[in-house]
């Protein structure tokens, strides 16, 4: 799962160094993501005129508290592998490894598979309930399709 925010394919130990400080970056950027969704909860909780249910406000809390969380503990990882250059070279090699990136894009591959079958079936579903989950499915589908589309075209052109 790592390797979904990690450069696995780095020439050197400063290369690896600097995919793991941005790994950190993306990890902040989840962090605060999960503070907004904890916050979001805090606002609905408190504020009388917002009609959203118990359930929901217990989801967001939850949710952005467990984002929050992982990405600290996410944070403290790499914070002790930057410290250790014998666990910093055994996370390099094993991020390189040829066998690990394969099964990692074959991993990713075929979730993205059953994403969207799911996505399709709960399209389906939708129709018949609500026009605006039917809408917001339809939307996701297309979202996956137009960035896989683009990121192809940009990747082929770059790489």
């Amino acid at each position: 799962m790592m390797c979904l925010f990690l450069n696995t394919q780095t020439k050197s130990m400063e290369e690896f160094k600097k995919s793991v400080r941005a790994q950190n970056k993306i990890f902040i950027g989840l962090g605060l993501l999960g503070l907004f969704t904890l916050s979001a909860s805090l606002v609905a909780s408190f504020t009388p005129y917002l009609s959203i249910s118990e359930r929901a406000k217990g989801f967001l809390c939850g949710f952005g508290s467990s984002i929050i969380v992982i990405s600290i503990l996410l944070l403290i990882r790499n914070r002790k592998l930057l410290n250790d250059e014998a666990k910093l070279k055994e996370e390099r090699l094993k991020m390189n490894d040829e066998r690990n990136i394969m099964v990692n894009t074959l991993a990713l591959k075929n979730a993205c598979l059953i994403l969207v079958a799911f996505l399709y079936i709960a399209l389906i579903v939708g129709i018949f309930i609500s026009r605006a989950m039917s809408i917001c499915l339809f939307m996701s589908i297309m979202v996956f399709f137009i960035a896989y589309l683009g990121f192809h075209r940009y990747f082929s052109k770059h790489n």
